[in-house]
């Protein structure tokens, strides 16, 4: 047979067979590849489209250089903006999200030097100066943002967790009830959440509204959540989940087991020879949770989130672990929350504190995003799965000229030419029509996975 049927015949199989019955690609990542490598005591990273432009943007902080950054994204490399936040407060955490409606997300962030959690109105990929939600949430970890009292308005309301009165605390969002501020003040969800580290809303009875869900540190270490009792923001008592480990350090809902319900992901740090370790709890689908085998008990967990890492349609898990100094991911192997062992992204991300999973080069799969605390590093690793390794150029710099990521479009003469175009053409069409039929039961929620302390 002419070679130049070959694309047509393997375009005729991808048609034939289901694309559960294909062999799921591999998933590696390339080397680091970094952004910033001064932003001193690097505490917490993002994603997402700051300035509406379709890519994912990165954000930022930093503890030693006391600033909130983020960097745009060009296609090619990440380009350093003026400071969101510069020189005056400490962040301790970031979230993005449009809290003000106007179709743009703006930046929520705790400044724990300061006792504040403030908001940054996002004027079209600037912005405005820091607005205060509250000056008295003492040393906030984490914050979070979910319309918890399901006003007409739909207005995302602010979470967020205070450690030092082991609090987790809300604050209602109506620009008309609390004129010019938009944030009512301080609503206690629960008091006894000892040294609170972590916060998470999502609906975990399938009631329709979102329940809250949070990580203590102390002793007991916890994780519990909080029942929306009306869908209007009057919460229940704490509902415990885990009370085994110490150093819980991050929390992730998410359907790991493909039945409908969100369970529950946490992460524990190693404290003083007592292992950390990843967890799941199985969600029976009214908020009863049953304690799944752990992801891993040798790992020092500082952030943990789920996302379809390798596209196979069921949620992986991605943690940073900061004594190895490690970037990993667990597969799902079988869609119901049976996970394989560690698979390193990076050794090399020297006190690893926070990771999050965005496509950050438009190839259509989650790379990885990390923050190391030690190195003062923001990097990213590019997913293969759909884009082959392209030779190292030096990575992404922060817009100083490196290259990094892979081309989506063939340079001319470097694909198939002459008698073979409509095959190719065939064997992309069928490739496309393949990634359609597979399951959509999760995305594009598991496409664009939230961040969490």
């Amino acid at each position: 047979m002419p070679l130049h049927l070959r694309p047509t015949m393997v375009a005729l199989g991808l048609l034939l067979f289901p694309a559960a019955e294909l062999e799921a690609a591999t998933t590696t990542f390339s080397p680091a590849k970094v952004i910033s490598s001064t932003t001193g005591g690097a505490r917490c990273v993002y994603a997402a489209d700051l300035d509406n432009d379709g890519k994912s943007d990165v954000l930022a902080a930093s503890e030693f250089n006391r600033t909130i950054a983020w960097y745009r994204n060009t296609g090619s490399a990440f380009d350093p903006q003026p400071f969101i936040s510069n020189g005056i407060y400490i962040p301790s955490a970031l979230y993005a999200a449009d809290l003000d409606k106007d179709g743009k997300l703006d930046v929520l962030a705790a400044l724990s030097s300061h006792d504040m959690i403030v908001w940054y109105k996002n004027t079209g990929g600037a912005f405005g100066p820091q607005q205060i939600i509250s000056n008295s949430a003492y040393n906030a970890s984490a914050v979070y943002a979910a319309d918890l009292d399901g006003d007409p308005a739909l207005d995302l309301d602010v979470l967020a967790a205070v450690p030092p009165f082991d609090r987790i605390v809300w604050y209602e969002n109506d620009p008309f009830k609390y004129p010019p501020s938009r944030f009512g003040s301080e609503l206690v969800i629960s008091n006894s959440a000892e040294h609170a580290s972590a916060v998470f809303a999502a609906d975990l009875d399938n009631d329709g509204d979102p329940d809250v869900l949070s990580a203590s540190a102390g002793l007991p270490g916890k994780i519990s959540w909080y029942k929306n009792m009306d869908g209007l923001g009057a919460f229940s008592l704490p509902l415990d989940i885990s009370t085994d480990v110490l150093g819980f350090s991050s929390v992730f809902a998410a359907d790991l087991d493909a039945d409908g319900a969100l369970d529950v992901l946490a992460a524990s740090a190693d404290l003083g020879g007592s292992h950390g370790k990843l967890a799941w709890h199985r969600n029976n689908g009214s908020g009863s949770f049953v304690s799944q085998p752990d992801i891993s008990t040798t790992v020092d967990a500082r952030s943990v989130l789920a996302a379809d890492l390798d596209d196979d349609g069921d949620l992986d898990v991605l943690v940073a672990s900061s004594a190895d100094d490690t970037i990993a991911w667990y597969e799902n192997t079988n869609g119901q929350g049976l996970f394989g062992p560690q698979q390193v992204i990076s050794a090399n991300a020297l006190g690893a504190v926070s990771v999050f999973a965005a496509d950050l080069d438009n190839d259509g799969d989650l790379d990885a995003l990390s923050a190391s605390y030690a190195d003062h590093t923001i990097a990213w690793y590019e997913n293969h799965l759909y884009s082959p390794p392209a030779p190292d150029t030096g990575g992404n710099s922060g817009g100083s000229g490196g290259g990094g990521g892979c081309s989506l479009t063939p340079s001319a003469g470097s694909g198939p030419v002459g008698p073979l175009g409509l095959d190719w053409l065939l064997l992309l069409a069928a490739m496309l029509l393949v990634r359609l039929r597979r399951p959509a039961l999760l995305r594009p929620a598991l496409r664009k996975p939230i961040r969490t302390n």
